[in-house]
């Protein structure tokens, strides 16, 4: 099938969809505990966030369609934390 055209064993398919999903699972993890820090009011969890949020752009343009709603989410995080009143509230603070 499928996997014989790709060159791949169902074990060796395995073990990179694992991968996959465990890199994905530390972003998102780490992701989680920049929006803490965000709403901590943390400048480092702002630029964090900022650069995760990036990340997440890419790999979901990649994974179209399904990556679509991720796309937009991350877009609207870049975006909010971008305007100038988040600007004023961090240098606030």
């Amino acid at each position: 099938g499928v996997l014989a055209e790709l060159g791949m064993s169902t074990a060796t398919f395995a073990k990179t969809i694992f991968a996959v999903c465990a890199a994905i699972a530390i972003l998102a993890i780490a992701a989680i505990a920049a929006a803490i820090l965000v709403i901590r009011g943390s400048k480092a969890g702002r630029i964090a966030l900022l650069i995760l949020s990036a990340i997440t752009v890419t790999l979901s343009i990649v994974m179209f369609p399904v990556g679509l709603p991720w796309t937009a989410a991350a877009i609207t995080v870049i975006v909010c934390l971008l305007k100038a009143d988040a600007k004023a509230w961090f240098a606030a603070r």
